[in-house]
Parts: C-alpha cells; structure tokens; sequence
C-alpha cells in the first residue's frame, strides 16, 4: 500500500511539473512573439540636413535609430548636393547597394532653392530621380519630404536675405513641385516645410544657424517621421 501511495504521488509530481512545463513554454512563447519587433531597413538620402551638419553629424535618421533599435539605418547625406547632383550620383553608385530597403526617404530641395536652379530644370530633376528611385526599390516605400523652412540663400555663409531666390522663386515653389510630382508617381509626402517647429518664428531654439536643425530639432523630426512613417500617426 506504502509503495501505491508513493506511485501515486510520483505521478502527481510528475504531471504538475508537466503542467508547469508546458505553460511557461506556451506564455515564453507568446511573451516572446509579443515583444519581438521586426527589423525594419531605411534609407535615407538627402543632403547636409540628413547628414547631420549643425549636430555633430546626428540627424533625424540617427535618433529615429538611437531611439528604436528595430529600425536599421543607410544614412546617405551628402552636404550642398542638390537633386541635379543626386540624380548622377544615383547613376554611379549612390545607390548600390546589396538589400531591399523597406524604406527610402528624400529629403531634398533646399539648395535647389538655395542655388537658384530654374524651376523647369528642378522638374526635370525631379522626374529623373523619381524614374530611378522607382527602378531601383520597386518593392520598397518611397517617400519624399518636403525641405525644411528657410529664409536665405545663396553660398556665402549663412546670410538672412530674405526669401526670395535670384529666380524670383520662394521655398514653397520647390515644394510644390515635390507635391506634384510625387503624386503624379503615386509617392508619399511628409510635409517640415510647413511644420510648426520651423517657421520664422522658432529657427534659433529649432536650428544652428537657420537651417540645420540642432539636437532638440531633429528629434522632432524624427519622432514626427517615425509616427507618420512607421505607426500611421
């Protein structure tokens, strides 16, 4: 009878230590699936503001990366490249690359307005750049961003002149064209040049020099970009 009972007990041990086994296997597993975020890979080209001047080369495309670690980043910047520029670089090797980006971001425009290139040879830029860009990542999301808000121009420093380019051309003509071309394409925009953190009024807590974002600005560009790119927001 002794040795039943100790049977029986041997058995109830072994089938609650089973149980046991088998839930922490099944909450792991759910825990884990639950918690697992996807690697995602984003390229971003642009010029000096995604290559990050005026923030010790930290961009908005670095702290969207610092601050979620899924999120695997190709920074492209280039300083002073306009899209005439990226267009043939893109023809060389700007763009070669061995993955399928998930994301690809354009953040262009601004020296365009900045070195009086005519409005009917941005467009044609522009239409050059959107042909490679949907040749190169067919399976990838496109989206251009729109400049954002300055008030000088020219290469000579840093200079407040005020927002007309020698082209008679404001900013907002260059964004304009993106709007439109990127629509013509089916390519998504994400509009900074009217975004409420860069206008007129905020540049010196917003930017170094009135243009290139400084730490504060670019986190707002990134946690904008990252709620509008990655969680619809």
């Amino acid at each position: 009878m002794e040795l039943e009972k100790k049977k029986k007990v041997v058995l109830i041990v072994m089938i609650a230590l089973a149980v046991f086994v088998i839930g922490a296997a099944i909450y792991c597993s759910v825990m884990l699936k639950g918690n697992k975020k996807k690697t995602i890979t984003w390229l971003a080209a642009g010029d000096s503001i995604t290559w990050g001047e005026g923030d010790n080369l930290n961009s908005y495309i670095d702290y969207i990366a610092i601050k979620h670690p899924e999120i695997i980043i190709d920074k492209r910047g280039i300083p002073g490249m306009n899209t005439a520029e990226l267009v043939s670089y893109s023809q060389i090797d700007y763009f070669n690359i061995d993955y399928t980006p998930d994301i690809v971001t354009v953040l262009m425009g601004t020296n365009d307005f900045g070195v009086d290139v005519p409005l009917d040879q941005y467009e044609k830029d522009l239409e050059n750049l959107i042909t490679i860009l949907k040749e190169k990542f067919p399976h990838s999301r496109i989206i251009f961003l729109t400049p954002l808000y300055r008030d000088y121009y020219g290469d000579k420093g840093y200079i407040m002149r005020g927002m007309i380019n020698h082209n008679g051309n404001v900013l907002y003509d260059y964004c304009n064209l993106i709007k439109e071309k990127s629509k013509e394409n089916g390519i998504e925009v994400i509009e900074l040049s009217e975004d409420e953190y860069f206008n007129k009024d905020n540049l010196e807590e917003y930017t170094v020099d009135g243009l290139h974002p400084n730490s504060k600005g670019n986190r707002l560009i990134a946690d904008k970009l990252y709620k509008a790119v990655i969680t619809n927001d």
